[in-house]
C-alpha cells in the first residue's frame, strides 16, 4: 500500500474510553471514596516491565501525594480476582470493568482527572472512496451496535 492510499483510508472510533478506581463493594475505601481513601489503601497496577511509574505519578506528585503501589502485574485480566481477595484499588478502563467485573467489586470515578482515550475499530478500515457505500455502511453499523458500549 502506498502512503497516500493509508492517508484515504477511514478510521473508525467505537468510543471514548475512560477510567474507575475499582475495589470490592465491603472495601472500607467504598464508603465516602474520595481523594484521602484513594491513597491511603494499597493499590496494584498492570506494567509489563514491572516497572512502578504510571501517568498518575506526576499529577499525584504535583498535588503532594503518592500512590502506596504494592503489586505490579502482567496483565488486567488478573487484576479483578486480586482486588476480589484484598484491600487493594486498582484502576481499569470502565468499559472492561463494566463488562467484565465481577458482581463483588465496585468501580468509582477516578479522585483526580484523567484522560481517557478513544477505541479505533484498527482491523476494519475503508477507503475514503467506500463512505457512502450502503453495505460498507451497514458492516460498520452492526459492529457498533454489537461492540459499543
Amino acid at each position: 500500500m502506498h502512503s497516500n492510499e493509508i492517508e484515504e483510508l477511514e478510521k473508525i472510533t467505537f468510543f471514548d474510553e475512560s477510567y474507575v478506581v475499582a475495589m470490592r463493594r465491603d472495601h472500607t475505601a467504598a464508603q465516602g471514596f474520595d481523594m484521602v481513601k484513594s491513597h491511603t489503601w494499597p493499590d496494584t497496577t498492570m506494567w509489563g516491565r514491572g516497572d512502578m511509574h504510571t501517568s498518575l505519578n506526576v499529577p499525584l506528585a504535583n498535588m503532594g501525594q503518592q500512590r502506596r503501589i504494592e503489586a505490579v502485574v502482567p496483565s488486567f485480566q488478573l487484576i479483578p480476582s486480586m482486588l476480589a481477595q484484598t484491600d487493594y484499588m486498582a484502576m481499569l478502563t470502565k468499559h472492561g470493568f463494566d463488562l467484565n467485573a465481577p458482581p463483588s467489586l465496585i468501580g468509582f470515578a477516578p479522585p483526580i482527572e484523567k484522560d481517557g482515550f478513544p477505541l479505533h475499530l484498527v482491523h476494519l478500515a475503508s477507503h475514503t472512496r467506500q463512505t457512502s457505500d450502503c453495505g460498507v455502511e451497514h458492516v460498520i453499523a452492526e459492529i457498533r451496535r454489537i461492540a459499543a458500549p
